[in-house]
């Protein structure tokens, strides 16, 4: 538990997010953490992140390794499929290059 402790004390977002993503795995460790809760979360929080190629990169890294630890659980998806369509409708064409790849 010390290390989740100490990863939710990190200042900047972006590797807090991506160090708590990676720790997922984990998380099998702690008897009360609800998982549904902790990745609906972490999707919500992505949402901080202006740039939308790194926020996109982000989501995918999220469902990644959400379907590796819990598999059948797709709320978090929803979520993340929502802030992405959303984005996409601000992008101008030009940028769409950069954001196809981590789709």
């Amino acid at each position: 538990m010390n290390w989740f402790m100490k990863t939710s004390c990190i200042r900047e977002l972006l590797p807090r997010i991506y160090i708590e993503i990676a720790l997922f795995k984990c998380y099998r460790f702690l008897h009360d953490v609800d998982m549904k809760q902790t990745f609906a979360r972490i999707a919500k929080q992505i949402r901080g992140i202006a740039h939308p190629v790194i926020s996109t990169y982000l989501y995918m890294f999220l469902s990644r390794i959400g379907l590796e630890v819990m598999p059948n659980e797709k709320e978090y998806l929803f979520i993340v499929t929502h802030d992405m369509l959303e984005m996409i409708k601000y992008l101008p064409n030009n940028k769409m290059g950069a954001y196809l790849p981590a789709i």
